[in-house]
């Protein structure tokens, strides 16, 4: 059962037992993009998305798993809009790592 929630808040779309991050969509994008991944029931995760000198951005972070969906509107963790260009967006959970790179154009 799908769970809706606002903007840049994970939404639950099923249990899962797997590990992976999806490419976003759109992208490239102007205004959103909605980032998908999968993590392991009872894991922690951490989704970064970063600058392309490896700084971060916008991080999000929950303990809920199966296939998750999140929406990044172009802003930092402080809410200010961030610049046309690459980020990559990391998925960290149970040591795991995924990238997935993004191409915001304003």
């Amino acid at each position: 059962m799908e769970q809706h929630s606002a903007p840049d808040k994970p939404v639950a779309q099923a249990h899962a037992d797997r590990f992976g991050l999806f490419q976003n969509m759109p992208n490239p994008f102007s205004t959103q993009t909605v980032i998908a991944f999968t993590v392991k029931r009872g894991s922690n995760w951490i989704v970064r998305v970063e600058d392309n000198q490896g700084r971060a951005v916008r991080t999000f972070a929950g303990n809920e798993g199966g296939t998750m969906t999140l929406a990044w509107d172009g802003t930092d963790d402080n809410g200010a809009v961030v610049q046309t260009g690459t980020y990559f967006c990391l998925l960290e959970s149970d040591g795991h790592t995924d990238l997935r790179k993004m191409t915001l154009i304003r």
